[in-house]
């Protein structure tokens, strides 16, 4: 009978604990923690201060200082109205290479109205009167010379990753003090023509960049056939089906990442041979690998200026959800800031400054079946 009760009791103490045992369970996020910026809602940080707060980490006002560590003030300006995301990426790039290089940086950034002359000299008056002279300017091309207007632009040092020397008048170059950090598609499509025949077709599209990309390839060469896409939805069929124009020629590809994976595709669809099909860095993008198949892109070759990086700088982008590896504005961003903190450009020591232009190294690179190659040293 004891037994019995012994059982009981034991039966009623496990039921006892079953009932009140708290069970916790871990949710595991794989993605990557974000740092978002709000370009209207950044202030003063350290980055040794950066949270990570449910993925996200919102840096406020953006006219405030972010201090990275004391040392001389290095100002970015830009109109997020003109840029729209390269604003954005712009600190995010700045604050990532800051935090590789672990030296003592202080950004001011400054998101002005508009690109007019009156914003351009209300910012550098500010500049001027707060002895900030170091300066990363963002500016488009079609309002660069509004910058020029300035009269005291020789009581700085500027910087301007989007723009090439070749984009402003040689009036404007008596200013020694300004850099231009801008690839040059010209230089790509002359390394690129080196490997084209005698028969040279070009496709390019109706955007803005598509727009640049013809003009800039018929200066180097007006004898190019030409075929434009003029909408959103081209019939490619049309344009492939029985189009000896293309075939066995040097086919350049001036157009977005998206259309040129469908002009691949297509190509190789209606077996259209062409002795190869080349491209500016427009199409330098991992996005490539996952839109085309491997049979595609086999007479691919693509230019390139930008050199590889460390994988450290990298991941510190990629933290920031920030692309460094194949966007050359944020490229050029990084050279800005190396250039302007220590007057000379430590991170790439072959790629040079000459007669106030960065001078990017081109290569070609082939897309094999899972990464860009280089064909070329």
């Amino acid at each position: 009978m004891k037994y019995k009760y012994l059982l009981l009791l034991t039966i009623i103490i496990f039921t006892s604990c079953t009932n009140n045992r708290q069970v916790v369970t871990y949710k595991r996020d794989i993605k990557q923690p974000k740092i978002i910026l709000n370009h209207k809602n950044i202030k003063k940080i350290s980055i040794k201060q950066i949270n990570l707060e449910n993925n996200n980490t919102i840096i406020k006002k953006i006219n405030k200082k972010i201090v990275i560590k004391q040392n001389s003030t290095i100002a970015i300006i830009y109109s997020s109205h003109n840029i729209g995301k390269y604003a954005i990426e712009a600190v995010n790039t700045a604050i990532g290479y800051a935090l590789y290089t672990k030296e003592k940086t202080n950004l001011k950034v400054f998101d002005i109205k508009d690109e007019s002359s009156s914003s351009i000299q209300n910012i550098l008056n500010n500049l001027y009167d707060n002895n900030i002279s170091k300066v990363i300017c963002f500016i488009t091309p079609k309002n660069i010379q509004n910058l020029y207007k300035y009269d005291k632009l020789d009581n700085f040092n500027i910087f301007l990753p989007l723009n090439n020397i070749t984009q402003v008048t040689k009036t404007s170059l008596t200013h020694k003090n300004i850099i231009f950090g801008a690839i040059s598609y010209t230089n790509q499509f002359k390394v690129l023509l080196q490997y084209s025949n005698s028969h040279i077709v070009e496709i390019y599209d109706n955007s803005s960049l598509g727009q640049i990309l013809h003009n800039t390839l018929i200066s180097l060469d007006n004898n190019i056939t030409s075929i434009r896409l003029n909408n959103k939805n081209p019939n490619y069929y049309r344009l492939f089906k029985d189009n000896k124009t293309i075939k066995n020629s040097s086919l350049i590809l001036n157009t977005s990442i998206v259309k040129s994976s469908i002009l691949l595709s297509q190509l190789n669809v209606h077996n259209i041979h062409t002795k190869q099909i080349l491209s500016t860095s427009v199409n330098f993008l991992p996005l490539l690998f996952v839109l085309t198949q491997t049979d595609d892109r086999k007479n691919l070759i693509i230019a390139n200026s930008l050199k590889p990086l460390s994988t450290k700088l990298e991941e510190i982008s990629l933290l920031l959800d920030n692309d460094i590896a194949y966007n050359w504005v944020n490229f050029a961003t990084i050279i800005a800031i190396d250039y302007l903190q220590y007057n000379n450009n430590r991170l790439f020591k072959d790629v040079k400054i000459k007669n106030n232009q960065v001078q990017y190294n081109i290569k070609l690179y082939k897309a094999d079946r899972y990464k860009f190659n280089s064909i070329m040293p």
